[in-house]
């Protein structure tokens, strides 16, 4: 008899500079049900803004966004960075309202939903901020104390995926009771009430996580040690091509980047704005040159996609034939080639971790530039968004070969 599975959708609130994140939780919540479904016969879906609203007509947008979204989710997941939002009717920002609203429905029953809040302490230039939106963003995280809300900080996207896909999982092992969250008592008025548990990783979960890996392997095991050998070399040779294409499209991408922003740089600088007709030519000008920038990151965004896709298949059928080979050919005795292979799969792992580490800091310096036009802020979130993907994908790869390296130990 086939085994019901409770759907928990997640909520994700937060500005378009958790574009990043809000793309990595979705990868995240994929790789977690493999193991969630077969643990605790529960599967995650994440919804966010502006992904999963569709057009509409209320009071103001915020109300429609609010009316679409409804109680009908089961994890509420804020995200904030520098930026505080657009004010509404009722709060300070979309995100402050989100909120309001999954607060409430948590002081009414603590039963209906979770919420988790994340504030990325960023690394950006002072002096490219917008100090009165930062401003914003630190009230608000000073008054969820006493709200009896217990945040977390993060450093970059990686770092953000680590923390929420472990405090998922524990979440649910701990707080999901098959159909609802157990009761937590008291809520009340919550003011000093209630403090959300900050829940660690503990060996027993470990355990029941590798148990369900070892599970999710057996299909695979049916292959023999030349299948495995034949498609980690194929799917090995295709990742190489894959990641090369991304370096170089990177490479030329940031260095046209780069000429735009002297351009632009050089036209500010130039004597020649002076009245009113000059000044209209400056300003048509300057878009000119920011919009060219933006379709720059458009055309980026177009080649990463079908790339990202490709790196994402290919690197779920390498490690997996990796790890089949190497199990079986320890058992085969090959203990000198057994030993090679894995040094180079631990060079391939390292790899992996610079390029995370380059695509991050391409990422946050697309992240800083000043949204001067519509045209360019589309394509910068654009950009940024594909560029959170392959650094989910990326994270998620390294996360399993260290895995996969430990098994083996």
């Amino acid at each position: 008899m086939a085994k019901s599975l409770a759907q928990l959708t997640i909520f994700v609130s937060g500005t378009m500079e958790s574009n990043s994140e809000r793309t990595g939780l979705r990868r995240v919540a994929e790789e977690l049900n493999k193991r969630l479904e077969k643990t605790f016969s529960v599967t995650l879906r994440v919804i966010s803004w502006p992904e999963d609203i569709r057009p509409g007509a209320h009071q103001d947008p915020q109300a429609e966004v609010n009316r679409q979204i409804g109680p009908g989710y089961d994890i509420y997941v804020g995200i904030l960075g520098t930026y505080f939002g657009t004010p509404t009717r009722h709060a300070g920002s979309g995100t402050e309202e989100e909120f309001n609203e999954a607060l409430k429905r948590f002081k009414e029953n603590s039963k209906s939903l979770r919420l988790l809040f994340y504030f990325k302490n960023s690394a950006q230039d002072i002096y490219s901020m917008d100090l009165q939106q930062m401003e914003l963003v630190k009230k608000f995280r000073n008054s969820l104390a006493s709200k009896g809300i217990l945040y977390k900080e993060f450093s970059d996207t990686p770092d953000f995926l680590n923390k929420i896909q472990d405090h998922l999982w524990n979440l649910i092992e701990d707080e999901w009771s098959g159909d609802e969250w157990k009761e937590i008592v008291p809520v009340g008025d919550l003011e000093g009430s209630y403090l959300q548990q900050d829940i660690a990783t503990d060996e027993s979960t470990m355990a029941k996580e590798e148990d369900v890996l070892e599970n999710a392997d057996d299909r695979e095991d049916e292959l023999g040690f030349l299948d495995y050998i034949e498609n980690f070399s194929s799917s090995a040779d295709r990742l190489t091509g894959t990641m090369e294409k991304i370096s170089t499209f990177t490479r030329d991408i940031g260095n046209q980047m780069l000429g735009h922003t002297e351009e632009i740089k050089l036209f500010q600088n130039a004597d020649h704005i002076s009245g009113s007709r000059a000044e209209n030519y400056a300003i048509s000008k300057a878009k000119y040159l920011v919009d060219a920038a933006g379709l720059d990151l458009g055309k980026f965004a177009d080649f990463m996609e079908p790339e990202v896709e490709s790196f994402r298949n290919e690197i779920r059928t390498m490690l997996i034939s990796f790890r089949g080979a190497m199990l079986i050919g320890a058992e085969m005795g090959g203990s000198e080639k057994t030993v090679g292979n894995k040094e180079k799969f631990s060079q391939l792992v390292a790899t992996m971790e610079g390029a995370q580490h380059q695509l991050i800091g391409f990422q946050e310096s697309i992240h800083r530039l000043t949204p001067l036009t519509k045209n360019f802020r589309r394509f910068r979130n654009r950009a940024t968004s594909i560029l959170g993907e392959l650094i989910a994908e990326l994270f998620l790869s390294i996360n399993e070969g260290k895995r996969i390296l430990g098994q083996l130990d």
